[in-house]
């Protein structure tokens, strides 16, 4: 099969970006353009609140004097409406006038009654101002009742009066009333006329302009044609923004619009604000290449302690012990990472230290066996059959045949022992229960101290590889119980309850100081229970050593089990 070539540089990883580039890209850029955005949208947002609120406040003055000089101008007509009432009555013109002359003095009007010929009969003003109006005929031709207005005139001076005239009933009389609107603005919106900045339209319903103190805006006729309703708005012309509110001032049909510049409405102190951001952006830049800096010099000794710990994990403990320098917490670290180069050199030693102790402990092993199978095995086998030649040359007896099978038996007996202490036989036929007692049993004959057996719940088997590891850890703390702890009795319990199977070993010895972790246990020669913890861990049980000084040893073995309860 023919082998396909890899593309040159495949074999390499992937090299990523450093931390400080991320810490940058990650986190301090989108950071700095989330303030930024942050601020520009917040004096984006606080000029439109701003620009709202103006616009409200334009636009409730705007109502306010709109119904001001309509109350004014109503008031007026009201007057000569009276006056034209008193006629019907059956007042003569001259007092008529005079009755309303005291109300008058209060306003601007201009009353005069005529005849439907012209003739004028009474009047508060002379007749060549009412023959300036160029309006007469028309209003003595009118039959509007009891008083309606005409509309605007002008005089020959250019002052603008709203002129009205009304017929009382039943008579050949004209009431004729002029109200000057320049006279009445100036009285309405005098407080207004003080604002610098500040331009007022008055425009009819036709879009005339009536009052203005400028020219009146294009953009503000376009929007009034569109949305005759009262309301405010802004608007942008020659560079400059402008905020425009307006209302009707009824019943005339008539519109007042209250403009003014935006930059009239803010004060210095908005003006700088708006120029917060552009301050703030220097900010950020400096706080950026101050940050810039303290990372280069927190990314540095983190570089430094990456190559000890890469040292480090190629065996060379004494890397990681150089001080790389930095900030305290890197220092922590430097410190916790010596501390688990020393935990994890102490392991190595250790676990040479165990793996010799067992290279020696199986030799010493083989090294009994072969001494016991040639020192008591063999050679009871070779007097058994020195036994049976002299037996056949001088004659079977009983007392021979007794002896010979004394000694087979004796055999037997010690290759019992030998092949247990290599393999328990029964722990596969009988169970990990009758194993553990036949071993307790043996344990006491040979050490000729008590050992008491108990079982509890009924016999669960278990896996063979488990039940050989439960075995063996037994036998281990049976034996630590027997030989070093200067016991003088030991108890092996075994219970099976609820899938749990569990062993417990105690002795009354002499105990000894537990260590805290069970790696320690190799430095001060305790490979007995190093391996018990190490074959524990193996088959996923719990194993518990509890011990102090002349208070005796528990050791305790738990393990579950799935299985179904034997029969």
């Amino acid at each position: 099969m023919a082998r396909v070539a890899k593309p040159a540089g495949s074999n390499k990883a992937v090299r990523k970006p450093g931390a400080l580039i991320q810490l940058f890209g990650l986190v301090i850029l989108p950071i700095t353009l989330l303030l930024l955005l942050i601020a520009f949208g917040s004096v984006y947002v606080h000029q439109s609140a701003m620009r709202q609120l103006v616009g409200e406040r334009d636009q409730r003055a705007a109502q306010t004097s709109a119904s001001a000089i309509s109350e004014d101008l109503n008031h007026q007509i009201t007057i000569a409406m009276e006056v034209a009432l008193s006629l019907e009555d059956g007042a003569e013109p001259a007092s008529a006038i005079r009755a309303h002359e005291l109300a008058l003095t209060d306003f601007d009007a201009r009353l005069a009654i005529f005849s439907l010929d012209g003739t004028l009969l009474a009047s508060n003003a002379s007749l060549p101002f009412w023959q300036q109006l160029a309006a007469l005929q028309e209003s003595l031709t009118s039959d509007v009742r009891p008083f309606a207005p005409l509309g605007l005139r002008l005089t020959d001076e250019g002052e603008r009066f709203l002129l009205g005239s009304g017929h009382p009933a039943g008579g050949n009389l004209v009431v004729l009333g002029a109200f000057s609107i320049d006279q009445v603005l100036e009285r309405q919106l005098a407080n207004l006329l003080t604002l610098d900045g500040l331009s007022i339209y008055l425009l009819s319903a036709d879009g005339e302009p009536l009052y203005a103190t400028a020219p009146v805006p294009t953009e503000v006729e376009q929007h009034l044609a569109e949305n005759p309703e009262a309301g405010s708005f802004g608007y942008d012309r020659d560079d400059q923004q402008f905020v425009a509110a307006y209302s009707q001032v009824a019943p005339f049909g008539w519109t007042l619009v209250i403009e003014e510049p935006w930059e009239a409405v803010l004060s210095p102190l908005l003006t700088y604000t708006d120029l917060g951001p552009l301050v703030l952006a220097p900010l950020v830049l400096l706080a950026l290449g101050v940050a810039w800096f303290a990372l280069r010099q927190l990314i540095a000794p983190l570089r430094s302690l990456e190559a000890h710990s890469a040292a480090m994990t190629r065996g060379d403990y004494a890397a990681i012990k150089e001080d790389v320098g930095g900030i305290a917490e890197i220092s922590r670290l430097q410190q916790s990472l010596v501390y688990l180069a020393e935990k994890v050199d102490s392991a190595q030693q250790n676990l040479r230290s165990y793996v010799g102790a067992i290279t020696k402990g199986q030799e010493e092993e083989r090294l009994r066996l072969a001494h016991e199978l040639h020192d008591d095995t063999i050679q009871s086998l070779i007097a058994l059959n020195q036994r049976i030649q002299i037996t056949q040359a001088e004659g079977a007896d009983e007392h021979s045949l007794a002896e010979l099978g004394r000694m087979a038996k004796q055999t037997i007996e010690d290759l019992r022992r030998l092949t247990g202490d290599l393999r328990p036989l029964y722990l596969e036929d009988l169970g990990l229960a009758a194993t553990l007692e036949m071993l307790a049993q043996e344990s006491a004959k040979a050490s000729g101290l008590p050992v008491e057996f108990k079982q509890q719940g009924r016999q669960q088997r278990l896996d063979p590889d488990v039940e050989l590891a439960l075995y063996r850890i037994t036998q281990e703390a049976l034996n630590n119980s027997l030989q070093h702890a200067g016991a003088s009795q030991v108890e092996v319990s075994l219970s099976f309850a609820n899938h749990q199977v569990e062993i417990h070993v105690a002795d009354d010895g002499q105990g000894f100081q537990m260590p805290e972790s069970p790696a320690e246990f190799a430095p001060r020669g305790h490979f007995g229970l190093l391996g018990m913890h190490e074959r524990a861990d193996l088959i996923g049980a719990r194993l518990t050593v509890e011990s102090q000084p002349g208070q005796g040893t528990q050791v305790q073995l738990s393990i579950s089990s799935p299985q179904k309860d034997s029969p």
